[in-house]
């Protein structure tokens, strides 16, 4: 008797391990895009940076939904992002402090039961070492994520002191150490 319980029982929880299995996957896709400026010099992505710092990310959230119109009167205009924090390390350039926390958004993530996808976007990793290329809304909202320049362009990635660049940012080179990348940056943005 308590064999044909057992059976039945293990049948009853593999039943409902698929059915999780198969809800869970279920998460309808919406497809996202943007138009981001591409740069074609170093400089000029330099330039266009409020900030630029070398932090770690200590924490992705899930998704939400931001208000990215700018007239605070006017209705909302809302999309998804993914927010993460990032503990700043060094501050190349910008009005931030070494050991500061701040947030930088990026476009697409998981929200309400629903996948908003960025075809090619590469999310910040928590416990991962990143240059980042910042912009900033905080002279209209001083609670505003940072966001990256551009999605490719905007980090670099540091493994074992090197950068590791992503197949789409063709400004700069992986393997590069992290020190020469500083020095470099620092020297053309005095």
């Amino acid at each position: 008797m308590r064999k044909k319980y057992l059976k039945k029982f293990k049948f009853l929880i593999i039943a409902m391990l698929v059915s999780f299995n198969l809800l869970g996957c279920s998460k309808k896709v919406v497809k996202v895009s943007a138009d981001y400026l591409y740069y074609s010099t170093i400089e000029s992505l330099l330039k266009d940076s409020d900030v630029i710092i070398i932090g770690q990310t200590i924490n992705v959230n899930k998704g939400e939904k931001l208000n990215i119109n700018r007239d605070k009167k006017a209705s909302p205009d809302e999309l998804v992002y993914t927010v993460s924090e990032v503990k700043v390390t060094e501050v190349i350039k910008g009005d931030v402090k070494p050991e500061e926390v701040i947030k930088v958004k990026q476009l697409g993530g998981n929200y309400d039961n629903k996948v908003y996808k960025v075809d090619g976007m590469e999310y910040l990793v928590k416990g991962k070492d990143y240059i980042l290329f910042l912009g900033s809304f905080v002279d209209i909202d001083p609670n505003e994520p940072y966001v990256l320049m551009n999605p490719n362009q905007g980090y670099l990635e540091i493994v074992d002191g090197k950068i590791k660049v992503n197949k789409n940012n063709t400004l700069f080179k992986s393997g590069v150490t992290k020190e020469e990348i500083k020095k470099s940056l620092i020297k053309e943005n005095p």
